[in-house]
């Protein structure tokens, strides 16, 4: 009985939910535009699941907001273009200190998106 309750268990674990992946932290990212490919910073704060954070551009800091469920990421920010304010959206797959995805631009034109965790200086 002991032996069909351990197997029990460890199947339970092994069909668990993952739990959202810890992307706190400075990360290098990039994206490619219409007007070609663009790199920034980003740092995100992770609370629970709501995200929020900065985007580092050479135009300036804006904030971002997001949720993290399991390993996909999705946030937004948004910026002054052309006199418009234009959304950046991203959704992003999260492997350990990289991440893939799309970009989009007001909800319409999709690009791609990735970003490089920053090691910490001990």
């Amino acid at each position: 009985m002991k032996g069909f309750l351990l197997v029990l268990s460890l199947i339970a674990t092994a069909v668990a939910p993952a739990s959202a992946q810890s992307i706190a932290g400075n990360w290098n990212a990039g994206m490619n535009t219409p007007g070609g490919s663009s790199s920034f910073k980003l740092l995100f704060q992770v609370k629970g699941d709501s995200v929020s954070g900065t985007v580092f551009r050479s135009s300036g800091e804006v904030p971002l907001r997001g949720v993290i469920k399991s390993d996909t990421l999705r946030f937004s920010y948004v910026i002054n273009y052309n006199d418009q304010s234009l959304v950046v959206g991203m959704i992003a797959r999260v492997a350990g200190d990289s991440m893939m995805g799309t970009v989009t631009f007001n909800g319409g034109s999709q690009d791609a998106f990735w970003a490089r965790r920053l090691k910490e200086v001990k």
